[in-house]
């Protein structure tokens, strides 16, 4: 595939990709003109904001206290605590095969 092949698909992509954005993320991503540079720029915008739920999610983790008369509303708080640990682990095992 030539350059001029390469840069006219990679515009196409860029387009589609932007179609499907939310306003207020496409307005923070304008300005990118490929779409290497448009996945780069949503990573650092989204990168922070899932250190921080791996702190809070840690941090809940950290902090289960199971007892032996556990009211049912408290297990279900931590059904769920748990839950979206284990979903945001999924996440970021997906996160990290798409890097290597």
């Amino acid at each position: 595939m030539d350059k001029e092949e390469w840069a006219s698909r990679d515009g196409q992509v860029l387009g589609l990709v932007r179609l499907t954005l939310m306003r207020k993320v496409a307005c923070n991503v304008i300005k990118e003109r490929s779409i290497v540079g448009l996945m780069t720029a949503m990573y650092d915008m989204y990168e922070k904001l899932s250190a921080n739920d791996k702190v809070y999610l840690m941090k809940n983790l950290f902090n289960l206290k199971m007892t032996e008369r556990m009211s049912i509303t408290q297990h279900l708080i931590i059904s769920s605590t748990l839950s979206q640990i284990n979903c945001y682990m999924v996440k970021l095992n997906l996160m990290m095969s798409y890097e290597h």
